[in-house]
């Protein structure tokens, strides 16, 4: 399941209803609907064959750093908890 709410929305609805689900993978795709969709423009293509991107859009939507910022934050979350309980489990 493909799920397209932006971020960190997204991801914490993955993380509240993925075990309610019947599905073996769900991923967040932030934006990418509206890009696909053409509602939001790509960046030039020398951006994109560079990977760079991500500078357009923070240029162009200014409040995205700190949504990039929520979702290293989340996915470090995400790893800390895996870890902790893993250790629990250890013991």
């Amino acid at each position: 399941m493909l799920v397209g709410m932006g971020v960190p929305k997204q991801e914490k609805w993955i993380s509240k209803n993925l075990d309610k689900l019947d599905i073996p993978v769900c991923m967040g795709v932030g934006g990418s609907f509206d890009v696909l969709s053409g509602r939001i423009p790509r960046a030039p293509l020398w951006m994109q064959r560079h990977g760079m991107e991500w500078v357009y859009r923070s240029i162009k939507q200014p409040n995205r750093v700190f949504q990039v910022f929520a979702l290293f934050y989340f996915i470090w979350l995400v790893i800390l908890g895996k870890i902790v309980s893993s250790l629990k489990e250890v013991d």
